[in-house]
């Protein structure tokens, strides 16, 4: 499933109090369960549906795990196929799991459940945040049932009212058979991980693909990109330096969507995208793994026409040791300026192996 961040129609809404707590802990403050949902005005629902759609641009694709003894898939596939249409009952059972998941570690707070529609198919939203230190859940009782003011609703999810906030938003399966996905955003770390607690213990899902392969394919399709389209021998060079850079820094995450704005030229971003989206690339940000890449992106080849190969490390092309210019009618030139240490031969045999070796580290082609 790949998302597109389609417009959110949120239907209703309920919140429920989940303080925090020990497992099984019998002298844990009780759960505060709203009895009916909040009332929503229609202000208040268009502000939340942008509060989302926003959040959501750093979301990673999800499954329900088969083998998470977590109750929310099935609780979700109930409720979407029908079983279960208490839409009250379900988010109550939800802050139950919720609870259940507790260690006396994580964070007791609030647990938002919305329904409502995207892509002409029916979702459930799932909220977790802690409010900051003093600020008090503000509930009321309409006709003589518990629930949250719709003010507290608003203001509870904008900046400098909560501290941690994690969402999840969970799309009606097309088949029986089917297994539920949905995408997940931890806007509490910085890094777009998410927390094992909310993603596993509490939800039951897992990552739709391995952060390793994401990081791998992201590596492969945007050097794809870079030779295949016609660029200047100086453009492929800088582009690709940018890619090594921004696989070897020391950030945990990449965004492929900042990485083309900061990199590339505007005149190129948008095929860029649109390349990386037909190869089922995240555009949105992911975690970095280089784990299968790891040997391929500490060096850069270039191979003439002529047979010639030239290698270099990413750090050399970086600070400009290593310098790749356009002559003119397709011709290019190399340049190193260094201190020249050694000079040796090399069998046409020994040629071929390294080529070999080297094609898939992100070989550049003249």
């Amino acid at each position: 499933m790949t998302y597109h961040y389609p417009v959110l129609e949120i239907s209703r809404v309920i919140m429920h109090s989940v303080p925090k707590a020990g497992r099984n802990d019998p002298n844990a403050e009780p759960l505060g369960l709203s009895e009916i949902e909040s009332s929503l005005t229609e202000a208040v629902r268009l502000n939340l549906q942008g509060k989302f759609r926003a959040d959501l641009t750093s979301a990673r694709e999800v499954i329900e795990d088969s083998n998470a003894e977590s109750p929310i898939p099935n609780l979700l596939r109930d409720f979407f196929e029908g079983r279960s249409s208490d839409f009250v009952a379900m988010s109550s059972q939800l802050a139950e799991a919720l609870r259940q998941a507790q260690t006396g570690v994580n964070s007791g707070g609030l647990l938002l459940v919305a329904e409502g529609k995207a892509d002409e198919r029916k979702i459930v939203i799932i909220v977790k945040l802690e409010r900051e230190n003093g600020m008090r859940a503000h509930g009321e009782v309409v006709a003589g049932k518990k629930t949250f003011k719709v003010e507290y609703l608003n203001d509870i999810l904008f900046p400098g009212k909560s501290r941690i906030y994690k969402i999840g938003i969970f799309w009606e399966p097309k088949s029986s058979d089917e297994e539920i996905q949905g995408i997940i955003a931890d806007k509490q770390v910085a890094s777009g991980k998410l927390s094992k607690f909310f993603l596993s213990d509490f939800l039951g899902f897992r990552f739709t693909e391995d952060a390793e392969e994401v990081t791998s394919r992201f590596f492969s399709e945007t050097m794809s990109w870079i030779n295949r389209e016609d660029f200047s021998s100086g453009i492929k060079a800088r582009y690709t330096v940018a890619l090594m850079a921004e696989l070897n820094n020391r950030e945990r995450t990449i965004f492929a969507k900042k990485f083309a704005t900061a990199n590339f030229e505007p005149a190129h971003q948008d095929s860029y995208i649109s390349a990386m989206a037909e190869a089922k690339v995240h555009v949105s940000m992911f975690e970095k793994d280089l784990t299968l890449i790891s040997t391929k992106i500490a060096k850069v080849q270039f191979v003439f026409e002529n047979g010639a190969i030239v290698i270099a490390p990413h750090e050399a092309l970086e600070s400009g040791a290593v310098l790749v210019t356009q002559e003119g009618e397709g011709m290019s030139t190399i340049s190193v300026t260094d201190e020249l240490k050694t000079v040796s031969s090399q069998t046409a045999g020994s040629r071929k192996q390294a080529g070999r070796q080297l094609d898939s580290s992100g070989e550049v082609s003249s």
